[in-house]
């Protein structure tokens, strides 16, 4: 799995696209989280290879993120027992 990315960054109210590039198809689960829980995750949802990009709406359980950093997973299963997890960060500015 290559090219993790946010879009744009930082983002403000209206969310932000994470972005994944995957080698070969995939079952793939987002999680975005801070150190001490999971904020928002997506199910595991089939994808083709190639460039991916998912729209998280910032918020946590449908209240905005307060301004700050933020981290993210992206898990590709592309098998029983081959899994690969990618992180990154994103981060909340203070204008929407």
């Amino acid at each position: 799995m290559g090219c993790l990315s946010t879009d744009p960054e930082p983002f403000g109210t209206g969310g932000v696209y994470l972005e994944y590039c995957l080698a070969k198809p995939a079952w793939v689960r987002l999680e975005v989280y801070t150190a001490r829980r999971v904020l928002w995750r997506t199910r595991y949802r089939w994808n083709q290879a190639g460039a991916q990009q998912v729209w998280y709406p910032g918020t946590a359980g449908g209240v905005a993120l307060e301004p700050g950093s933020y981290a993210f997973a992206v898990t590709a299963y592309f098998g029983p027992g081959l899994s690969v997890t990618r992180t990154g960060s994103l981060t909340r500015g203070d204008a929407p």
